[in-house]
């Protein structure tokens, strides 16, 4: 049975199992919020699908019995849903299946499964599909949600016009192993941390050196190219014009400057952490630096919107959404203190350039951290082991899909 016009049909399913990567390849969309770490929806995303005459709800992970904003969200959605998506890894599906049918009231409405990670998953996998359409009465497809293909596309769709009411049919459910992603050196109790916090300066430091070799190799030659022709060109104004427009802090020359000096980082920056993320390396970072962040009120889930704040303060906040309500103020803090946003970093190496002492960046930015760190512990003390939900599943590392990060 086809879902009936204008009907809406929600992705549901815990943290990184693959709804978001779902909703990019059913919908098209080239970008998105989401990336390869917990917690990278923030928002529900709506579009409409003309094959099932629908729309399709992206919804934020849930996290269970955690009170983020991102989780009333979704769970909020799922109420006003006509058909529910039910979205599992195949590596995990038998806990992960469980959980959802624990955590959302499904009774009486019509629903489908989609088993994502069918390329990491166990053999398995495909006996417990057949189980669970046996026993829950409910179409079940097992794809791979990042890299979705036009049949495994076809499939979701199939199943969502098929969905049914879900049935409780008592059938032993089947041993599958999981999957569980590979060990790294981040893992390490000791070595961990460090290794954490050294990628993350990497992470910035790297493409902040890059875009600083770049302006200043350039600007010499838009000194030539623009500024210097500029400045002939506009010679009749009066001497009051010349240095308002193009004075040693005029609007043409230093607004030129700060675009040079600026637009590198902003973009090397972007293209850094898109990196981190699609590899699953944040994850890693995060997970590593979570006893360390407890010390200054946060949790290793607040220091994705704390970097994302690097790139754009307006967005780290609404990443702060999915931070838990007790960690979400001291999250907050730390932003305004702590996070210099890429346009405000470009323009500060720029400053110290002009100055003659490009190696202040550095102590510059590490002060901005520590203020930022010292206020959140002040106003908000430390976070104890117990206040938030602590990190425990981490992401597969897997290479950078340019479809995502573009």
């Amino acid at each position: 049975m086809k879902p009936k016009s204008n009907s809406t049909v929600v992705l549901a399913g815990l943290e990184s199992a693959g709804k978001s990567a779902l909703f990019r390849g059913l919908s098209g969309f080239e970008t998105g919020d989401e990336t390869n770490y917990r917690g990278s929806t923030v928002v529900c995303r709506v579009c409409r699908l003309a094959e099932c005459d629908c729309d399709i709800v992206d919804t934020p992970g849930i996290r269970v019995a955690d009170d983020a904003n991102t989780t009333l969200q979704a769970l909020a959605a799922m109420q006003k849903a006509d058909v529910l998506l039910l979205v599992a890894r195949g590596t995990h599906a038998v806990s992960e299946v469980q959980t959802l049918l624990e955590e959302i009231d499904i009774s009486g409405r019509r629903s489908a499964l989609a088993i994502t990670f069918a390329d990491k998953a166990p053999a398995e996998v495909e006996q417990l599909a057949d189980h669970y359409r046996s026993a829950l009465g409910i179409p079940v497809v097992l794809i791979n949600a990042r890299e979705l293909s036009a049949d495994d596309r076809r499939q979701v769709l199939e199943a969502v016009n098929a969905a049914q009411p879900l049935k409780h049919a008592e059938q032993p459910t089947p041993a599958v192993s999981t999957t569980q992603p590979a060990s790294t050196w981040f893992e390490h109790r000791f070595l961990g941390p460090p290794l954490a916090l050294l990628s993350v300066l990497l992470m910035f430091a790297l493409p902040v050196y890059a875009a600083y070799e770049f302006a200043a190799w350039a600007q010499p030659l838009a000194d030539a190219l623009f500024i210097t022709p500029m400045k002939t060109a506009l010679e009749w104004l009066p001497p009051l014009g010349q240095a308002i427009l193009t004075g040693g802090y005029g609007l043409l020359t230093l607004g030129w400057y700060s675009f040079l000096w600026a637009f590198p980082v902003v973009l090397l920056m972007a293209i850094s952490v898109a990196l981190v993320e699609e590899t699953g390396l944040k994850d890693r970072i995060t997970s590593a630096l979570d006893p360390w962040l407890r010390l200054v009120g946060l949790s290793g889930r607040d220091l994705i919107p704390v970097l994302g704040g690097y790139g754009c303060n307006v967005v780290a906040v609404m990443q702060s959404r999915s931070c838990s309500r007790c960690t979400r103020g001291a999250c907050v803090s730390m932003i305004a203190f702590g996070s210099a946003c890429s346009y405000q970093i470009g323009a500060s190496l720029s400053v110290f350039s002009a100055s003659g002492h490009p190696w202040l960046f550095a102590p510059y930015l590490g002060l901005l951290f520590i203020v930022g760190a010292l206020h959140t512990r002040f106003w908000h003390g430390a976070l104890a082991s117990s206040a938030a939900e602590p990190l425990h599943q981490r992401s597969f590392l897997q290479r950078p899909s340019a479809r995502a990060m573009w």
